[in-house]
């Protein structure tokens, strides 16, 4: 099993994880350069590999991003790649649903302590008005993240049919470590990004508990750096 998350259980019987990496596909890239193979990626395996590093880099804009990250990047790119294609792909392919679900999705934005967090929500209900699935809302998170004051984005996901799960995505800027607040709630992740599930409550009440950890981490930040 090879990870970057930090939360990692260690599921496997062989384990390789490193929660400082930019991501899987750079590790992956780097154990087939350790192997010798790395030349003998097609332009498929590096496309794929490239995606992975785009993904979970947030497009390099996350801390996790090195100079290590940009290099194996030029490297897949050497391979084959086109980064016009593969952003065209992810970002640029979506439908008129998935923009009218967008502009639910930020209208249920809501905002707590002095605006440094603010909450997105997604019903069962907003996508069945805009014949969207869950897939489509992948990366509004970064709307309410990238508002100057906001410090940590929530994003809240109502469960499948018949469940009474609620799933939580947390994205953080600068040093607030969301994965401890995960954990509280038997999730985890990285320090900037980081989820759990929690079942048996509203959105409203699972709200209501994520605020006063969110508000610990973010205030024992500002402690740490007294």
């Amino acid at each position: 099993m090879i990870d970057h998350h930090q939360g990692n259980k260690g599921f496997g019987d062989l384990h390789w994880v490193e929660p400082h990496r930019s991501s899987t596909g750079e590790m992956i890239y780097d154990l087939a350069e350790e192997l010798g193979v790395a030349d003998q990626l097609s332009r498929e395996a590096a496309e794929c590999l490239y995606t992975a590093i785009v993904t979970d880099t947030g497009s390099f804009r996350y801390d996790s991003t090195t100079g290590h990250t940009f290099a194996v990047a030029g490297k897949l790119i050497d391979r084959g790649v086109t980064p016009a294609t593969v952003c065209q792909k992810i970002f640029d392919n979506a439908s008129f649903g998935s923009l009218q679900l967008t502009q639910a999705v930020l209208a249920s934005l809501q905002t707590f302590l002095d605006n440094q967090v603010a909450v997105i929500r997604v019903t069962r209900e907003m996508l069945q008005q805009t014949g969207t699935t869950y897939e489509d809302s992948e990366g509004l998170i970064n709307f309410p993240r990238s508002v100057k004051e906001v410090r940590v984005a929530v994003f809240l996901k109502e469960g499948e049919p018949g469940t009474d799960q609620i799933t939580i995505s947390l994205r953080a800027k600068g040093d607030c470590d969301v994965a401890k607040v995960a954990s509280q709630f038997s999730g985890g992740g990285h320090r900037n990004a980081a989820g759990c599930r929690v079942q048996g409550e509203t959105m409203d009440e699972v709200c209501a508990m994520l605020i006063p950890a969110l508000e610990q981490a973010l205030q024992q930040k500002e402690n740490d750096q007294v």
